[in-house]
């Protein structure tokens, strides 16, 4: 089948975007939800009469139930078709917001969150691997891919706000609600959207869901995760500790599971096939680490602002703003930079995070009056430089991936970024609470001992960016964009092909099918 650019139709063009900024509200949706509900949480506890515990069951529920389901959600839009699982992923997690906004009782807004995380598993995946096969030439999937970047910047930054003036102003006298009623006018018109403008995709034929693995993943996941969300406050009881361990030997009997599915072409959930592709394995380590200091820094700010200098929640938002800010230009900046630049554009926004980071620890050890405004000009190093690194490392992991694979593969990406989430929210939290507990044993006060715990946190936030720095020169050579993705990909395009399109707009593209064959 002949290949069609996205460059050689404008139509054709301009409706490529337009799809883009309707795959772009899933994202911006699941982010923004992660984000929005912690300014709401002590109105939450207020109206229910909540317990400490149920309150962050309200925040770590979603984050715990989109990371457990997180490679079935990417693997059923490879076997269901990537359209169809981001309209069904889309009405889920309108519905379920819903029910998260009339919720009566906190054990139901509890269970809502459960089921908003699960339907968020299935959208969030199919937004990465729609944009991985619409967009084949090099340029345009570092922008389209800039413009991911753009928008996850753009929902957090929009969560911490929103969420803040939503609480605020108690709008009819809902209160917190309609920090989840939101999503559905939201939600309703990208639905509609989606059915006119993403076209059907080609799906994995002679495939079927691998349900031992769905079992053997999400349990293994959830033993993992659970006891590090709920271990760190509870002084890490032997139940925690248990779970730990008996996770560790599921995860194994899950990974010797989909090796031998994926050895016989048995349609594993997860093709262990990937991890031969060097830039995905590496990605993938690099995703850990790395998301091991992204919301655990947040989580010291926080406690800095509010606990240590007694500044208001949207104050403390208000600030915080200026990473995802910053963010979305070092987005737009990275997606556009050539191809060849990518292994640079990724080194210097590492070197960032470590100023950044290294940074907001010396004005928070050396700031005597400490002031919150002190820590912007860190705070905007860090997410420029997350812009820098987050935008082409997305592009970089999921180049050559084989279009019967994207799904499966985003999912394994995005679970990754939350296990490192998780882990690193365990870690950095056992080290912030040490350090402040040893200073305010030393006689410190209350701003300057929670300055030396967030320098401590932002410091383990500078040696992980050092260690992504030294990962990054393990990646192969750039390349241009011709993947495994390449054929099914112009085949999707064909669809939107102007009736007018001549034939040497549709002429074969001898690399591109290369390409395709090597990665088979």
């Amino acid at each position: 089948m002949g290949k069609l650019t996205v460059s050689t139709a404008p139509a054709n063009q301009a409706r490529l975007w337009l799809n883009l900024s309707v795959v772009l509200v899933g994202p911006f949706m699941t982010v923004m939800d992660m984000m929005i509900v912690n300014v709401a949480i002590p109105d939450i506890r207020r109206e229910f009469g909540a317990t400490f515990g149920e309150a962050q069951l309200v925040v770590a529920g979603y984050g715990l139930a989109y990371a457990v389901m997180l490679i079935t959600g990417g693997r059923v839009g490879d076997l269901f078709g990537r359209r169809r699982m981001f309209i069904l992923g889309l009405a889920g997690f309108t519905v379920t917001s819903a029910l998260c906004g009339l919720a009566p009782t906190t054990m139901t807004l509890i269970l809502a969150r459960l089921l908003q995380g699960l339907t968020a598993a299935v959208l969030f995946p199919q937004a990465l691997a729609l944009i991985n096969i619409a967009f084949t030439e090099a340029g345009t999937r570092a922008k389209a891919f800039a413009a991911l970047g753009m928008i996850l910047g753009l929902a957090a930054g929009v969560g911490l706000v929103l969420g803040g003036i939503l609480v605020s102003a108690d709008f009819w006298g809902l209160a917190w609600r309609p920090i989840f009623l939101v999503n559905i006018p939201i939600g309703l018109l990208a639905i509609l959207a989606a059915l006119w403008l993403i076209p059907v995709d080609a799906v994995s034929t002679g495939q079927r869901l691998d349900v031992t693995g769905v079992v053997l993943s999400s349990i293994g996941l959830g033993l993992l995760l659970y006891p590090l969300v709920e271990g760190p406050d509870t002084g890490w009881p032997v139940w925690s500790l248990a779970m730990l361990g008996v996770a560790v030997p599921i995860l194994a009997a899950f990974a010797w599971h989909q090796h031998g599915k994926s050895s016989r072409q048995d349609s594993p959930l997860l093709q262990t096939n990937l991890f031969r592709n060097p830039s995905f394995t590496i990605g993938v380590v690099l995703a850990l680490v790395y998301y091991s200091t992204h919301s655990s820094f947040f989580l010291a700010y926080v406690f800095l602002v509010q606990d240590g200098l007694g500044r208001s929640p949207l104050a403390a938002a208000v600030i915080l703003s200026v990473v995802p800010a910053a963010f979305m230009i070092g987005s737009i900046i990275a997606g556009r930079a050539a191809a060849e630049k990518r292994r640079e554009v990724l080194a210097a926004g590492a070197a960032l995070v470590v100023i950044g980071s290294g940074t907001a620890a010396g004005t928070a050890l050396l700031g005597a009056p400490m002031q919150a405004e002190a820590l912007i000009p860190g705070l905007l190093l860090l997410g420029f430089g997350r812009g820098l690194l987050v935008t082409p490392l997305f592009n970089t992991i999921l180049a050559d991936i084989p279009h019967g694979n994207i799904g499966s593969a985003s999912g394994m990406l995005s679970t990754t970024q939350q296990v490192g989430g998780t882990f690193g929210v365990a870690l950095v939290g056992i080290l912030f609470t040490t350090v402040l507990i040893h200073a305010r044993a030393a006689g410190a006060a209350d701003a300057e001992a929670y300055g030396r715990a967030f320098a401590a946190a932002s410091g383990y936030a500078a040696l992980m960016g050092l260690f992504v720095l030294a990962l990054l020169f393990c990646l192969p050579p750039s390349h241009a964009a011709g993947s495994g993705a390449s054929r099914a990909a112009a085949q999707w395009q064909k669809r939107w092909r102007p009736a007018s399109a001549s034939p040497e707009s549709a002429a074969p593209s001898p690399s591109s099918s290369s390409a395709e064959d090597q990665c088979q």
